[in-house]
C-alpha cells in the first residue's frame, strides 16, 4: 500500500476517534512534566542549602583559626650542671722488685740503734752492742705475755733498757717475765739469747 492509498483510507475514519486519541495523549503527558519539574526544583534547593551550609561552616572555621593562639610550650627547666667527680686517689707507688741475685734481708739484722740495752748478770751490768742489744730487745718484746702464767721461779739475769723497762729471763726454765706477765721461750729463742750472752765474756 502506498502513502496516498493510506492517506485516502484514513480519510474515512470517524473524527470522534481522532479527537479522543489526541486528548488521551495530551492528558498523559501533562502529569509527568509537572512531577519532573517539581522534583528538579527540590533537588536544586536541597543541593543549594547543603552547599551554603558547608561554605558557611568552613568560613567560620577559617575566621576562628587565627584567633585561637596555640598554648605556649612550658619553658624547660635549666639542666643542673653535672657534679664534678671526686678526685681519684693517687695510686701508691709500686715497690721496686728485688734485684735478682741479691740475698734476702734477714729481719734480725734490721735494728734501730736508739735504745741502749743492759744485761744484769751476777750483780754486774753489761752494755750490749747496739746490734746485739736490739736483737735481744726485739726478741723479748715479741713474746706473748700472760699474767696467769707467772710462776715463783727466780730469774737468772735481767735485761734492762735505758728507759727502765726490765725483762727477767730464766733459760733453764725457759721463760721471760715482765710487767705484762710471763711467756715461755721456744728452744730457738733460748739459743739466740744464749748466743748473745756468750758475747758478754768476749
Amino acid at each position: 500500500m502506498t502513502g496516498q492509498e493510506l492517506f485516502h483510507a484514513l480519510s474515512f475514519v470517524d473524527e470522534r476517534y481522532i479527537a479522543e486519541a489526541e486528548t488521551a495523549k495530551l492528558g498523559a503527558r501533562i502529569p509527568w512534566v509537572k512531577v519532573l519539574s517539581v522534583a528538579a526544583c527540590l533537588c536544586i534547593l536541597i543541593a543549594g542549602a547543603f552547599a551554603l551550609e558547608n561554605i558557611g561552616y568552613k568560613g567560620a572555621e577559617s575566621e576562628a583559626a587565627p584567633q585561637a593562639a596555640p598554648p605556649a610550650a612550658p619553658e624547660a627547666a635549666p639542666e643542673a650542671a653535672p657534679e664534678a667527680a671526686p678526685p681519684m686517689p693517687e695510686a701508691a707507688p709500686e715497690a721496686a722488685p728485688e734485684a735478682i741475685g741479691e740475698p734476702a734481708v734477714n729481719p734480725e739484722d734490721i735494728y734501730v740503734p736508739t735504745v741502749q740495752v743492759f744485761v744484769r748478770l751476777e750483780d754486774q751490768e753489761y752494755l750490749l752492742e747496739e746490734k746485739e742489744g736490739m736483737k735481744l730487745l726485739n726478741l723479748l718484746r715479741d713474746q706473748t705475755y700472760d699474767v696467769s702464767q707467772i710462776c715463783r721461779c727466780d730469774v737468772e739475769f735481767t735485761v734492762i733498757t735505758e728507759f727502765g723497762v726490765e725483762y727477767g729471763v730464766n733459760l733453764k726454765e725457759g721463760f721471760v717475765r715482765c710487767e705484762q706477765g710471763q711467756a715461755f721461750l721456744s728452744n730457738e729463742d733460748m739459743q739466740k739469747i744464749q748466743t748473745i750472752l756468750d758475747h758478754l765474756s768476749e
